[in-house]
């Protein structure tokens, strides 16, 4: 009888936590509902806080009545919805999203809404937006170079990666500091090259006083066999006045070390 009545209490519980979750999920299908039904409702106004807030609203809810309103709003009048409407785009991940990214990544004039929309194409991390960040690699405006390095460099394919080495390059040796760190944020391949200009970098004096552009080199350089210049060279930034800087070297050259 005992076994019996646990036995019972046991399926109680657990049926009542069946039910209790497919409750919750009702809840919420019943709150995404609710909130989509508004916002198609509010997209529709004169007022453009009105269709942002429309917009925000479907970027929290990945289904096809929220995409709906999304791609919409790409051709709306005020550029805040516009934008909006490009970054909630990057939680879909349906091929008309990629491709109205993949667009206004290529063609658009408006540089916010480009910069937007070439960090949203990068979340995708697909191989299919490869070609798209390389064409940009040449843009006259940084911004947009710095965000298609950072694309690029985080698909994770090794076709592509090996491809991305030689703009990886380019980029470490960009005119922009930005550019430069995007590209030493993303790196994730270990490669001569690399190595060969980050020691010449690290050479030069004036870096010591850019402990950003600095702690990201040093990062990249973990895991790199020191020669005895560039050892020195680390060596040197151990007493440096950025805590981090200091910890980065001292892991850079014990790391070395430690290899044959």
């Amino acid at each position: 009888m005992r076994m019996n009545f646990r036995r019972n209490i046991a399926l109680f519980l657990i049926l009542s936590g069946l039910v209790a979750c497919g409750g919750e999920n009702v809840r919420e299908e019943e709150i995404r509902n609710k909130e989509i039904g508004q916002a198609e409702q509010e997209f529709g106004s004169s007022s453009w806080p009105e269709r942002l807030h429309a917009v925000q609203t479907a970027g929290k809810w990945v289904n096809a009545r929220s995409q709906v309103i999304l791609i919409n709003a790409i051709n709306d009048p005020h550029y805040r919805v516009r934008i909006e409407a490009v970054k909630g785009l990057s939680n879909f991940r349906s091929v008309q999203s990629f491709e109205t990214l993949k667009d206004i990544a290529e063609k658009e004039k408006y540089l916010p809404l480009r910069i937007a929309a070439v960090q949203s194409l990068a979340c995708f991390q697909s191989p299919r937006a490869a070609k798209t960040f390389v064409s940009l690699m040449n843009n006259d405006e940084w911004m947009i170079r710095e965000s298609a390095i950072a694309g690029l460099l985080d698909i994770p394919d090794k076709n592509i990666e090996e491809m991305s080495i030689k703009y990886a390059i380019d980029a470490l040796s960009d005119v922009n500091e930005s550019v430069r760190i995007a590209a030493l944020s993303h790196i994730r391949v270990k490669e001569e090259q690399i190595f060969f200009i980050l020691r010449a970098q690290l050479a030069d004096e004036s870096l010591y006083y850019r402990p950003e552009l600095l702690k990201k080199i040093l990062k990249v350089l973990i895991g790199y066999k020191l020669d005895v210049n560039l050892r020195k060279s680390v060596m040197g930034l151990i007493t440096h006045p950025n805590t981090e800087v200091r910890t980065l070297a001292y892991q850079c050259i014990n790391v070395s070390d430690q290899m044959k």
